[in-house]
């Protein structure tokens, strides 16, 4: 059962001198939860010291976060996998936004050449370029969240503690993706804006 799961598979307590002890199923062993207030290494050797002066035969002693470490094992492992493919993912989206925006942005090259040789200045054609790529970036993320909707039930299995719908890491993608739009065109903007119009004329 998953510590997450809201459904409790039906149980009952069985006394430590019942007749049917070690005839029903699952009733051979016995778990035995202890509070204590020292959390040294040694209170568990003097728990089992005691526990086999007693006759009983102990199979292993473990603290409630070791039960719970190994109960949420699978869904950590799970989350970090998921988490470095979305990295990933991320990065693999920022590679492309910055590529193709700077490749388009590359294309109207001649474009800036015309518009400075008719008297526009440096600050309206970065201005123009870099306004350019975040209407198409903002255009490709409005798109991409659209499309995400129907699939966040996908990811829902994936998490916990956290909402499949969180609005501060769809900000914080969005922002990234943006962010790469800006940057990608500042290469050509400072490349048009350093040369002469002629010069981009004739590229």
């Amino acid at each position: 059962m998953c510590i997450r799961d809201s459904r409790v598979p039906p149980q009952f307590y069985l006394p430590y001198r019942h007749p049917y002890r070690g005839t029903l199923p699952n009733t051979s062993t016995i778990t035995l939860v202890v509070k204590s207030t020292s959390h040294s290494p040694g209170t568990q050797q003097r728990l089992r010291e005691k526990l086999e002066r007693v006759g009983a035969r102990v199979v292993w002693v473990r603290t409630v976060d070791d039960v719970l470490a190994q109960i949420l094992a699978p869904a950590k492992l799970r989350a970090m996998v998921a988490g470095f493919y979305a990295f990933f993912g991320l990065l693999l989206a920022l590679g492309g936004v910055y590529g193709l925006m700077r490749f388009v942005v590359t294309a109207r090259t001649h474009e800036m050449g015309v518009r400075m040789a008719l008297g526009a200045n440096s600050t309206a054609i970065g201005a123009l370029l870099i306004g350019y790529s975040v209407r198409i970036c903002s255009m490709g993320i409005g798109l991409g969240a659209l499309c995400a909707v129907p699939l966040l039930h996908l990811a829902r299995s994936l998490l916990y503690g956290v909402s499949a719908a969180d609005p501060v890491i769809y900000s914080v993608a969005a922002l990234c993706l943006l962010l790469g739009g800006v940057l990608a065109p500042l290469g050509s903007v400072l490349h048009v804006t350093r040369t002469s119009p002629r010069q981009v004329l004739l590229q």
